[in-house]
């Protein structure tokens, strides 16, 4: 059975503005705690989000562009899910 990041209000708003970041540039203010694999892969799947989300709003985007970004976002996902257990929920 998989595990799935428990939504709790500060959960909720952690990933609000992670949420804000990505679409608006908005300053992200938190400290992570985990072990070196689990922030480094954390922040390989937040950035990963970013530049999807960057890239399908680029005017000079092109499939096979963001495909490319779609692909390394999807590994980026499957490595967080097998160092932490869960899923990434954006």
């Amino acid at each position: 059975m998989d595990k799935q990041l428990e939504m709790n209000p500060v959960s909720k708003m952690f990933f609000g503005n992670i949420l804000a970041w990505m679409t608006k540039g908005a300053p992200l203010y938190w400290k992570l705690r985990g072990t070196p694999k689990e922030i480094e892969v954390f922040v390989k799947v937040l950035k990963t989000s970013k530049q999807f989300q960057e890239e399908l709003v680029n005017p000079g985007a092109t499939i096979d562009s963001v495909m490319e970004i779609l692909n390394q976002r999807s590994a980026a996902k499957a490595e967080f899910k097998q160092v932490t257990g869960k899923e990434w929920p954006l």
